[in-house]
């Protein structure tokens, strides 16, 4: 969890992210491929964190994420959502 705080906090003082929100860990489970090519069912402990930017930054904070992820494949979704206009003017005042 403060590998995940320290990185969210790198990113707010970049100014690529204006807000975050950090889910209580959760149970995962997924199919992968052992080194020896055999697939398993896994289960691990994992955090989703929502990240709240506007669009020019979407990018720096996918490459950010990708370069400083533990996972070799990690999940990074980009939800474009329409949001109210009091929230986007707090976001742009942060970002732009």
């Amino acid at each position: 969890m403060e590998k995940v705080k320290s990185q969210v906090r790198d990113l707010l003082k970049e100014k690529k992210i204006a807000c975050v929100n950090i889910l209580p860990p959760l149970t995962s489970m997924y199919l992968w491929k052992t080194k020896e090519g055999k697939e398993e069912i896994c289960s691990d402990e994992e955090i989703i964190v929502f990240f709240k930017t506007i669009s020019s930054k979407t990018k720096e904070v996918k490459d950010s994420l990708m370069k400083n992820h533990d996972y070799d494949v990690p999940c990074i979704v980009d939800l474009n959502a329409d949001v109210n206009d009091r929230y986007l003017n707090y976001l742009n005042q942060y970002l732009v």
